[in-house]
């Protein structure tokens, strides 16, 4: 069953980088074959920044967030904790919804 993660931080957009776009670029290319940056028409709207991705398989979630934690921080975005916001999708019908944070470094 497909894993939906949103992906959030409580800063604005960060220096040295060109704002929401390189983001997606960037997580696609962390992402690579395990899975997809989705569009849901809203997420770059509001005071943080967010991102929403499509896992394939079954990836060991805990695993993959602090991987991916570290991922977004190398790459430059603010400093403060980072929320992941995880679900089940099952035919498109949300499932299993559970929330991690990464506290601030």
């Amino acid at each position: 069953m497909p894993i939906r993660v949103n992906i959030s931080g409580h800063m604005g957009v960060w220096p040295r980088r060109d704002g929401l776009w390189d983001l997606d670029q960037a997580m696609n290319d962390y992402l690579q074959d395990r899975g997809e940056v989705t569009w849901d028409g809203d997420e770059h709207y509001g005071p943080g920044w967010r991102v929403e991705v499509l896992l394939h398989g079954e990836p060991n979630m805990d695993e993959w967030v602090v991987g991916c934690a570290e991922y977004l921080r190398r790459w430059g975005v603010a400093p403060g904790p980072i929320a992941f916001l995880v679900w089940l999708e099952d035919e498109g019908r949300r499932s299993g919804q559970w929330r991690l944070v990464v506290p601030a470094e």
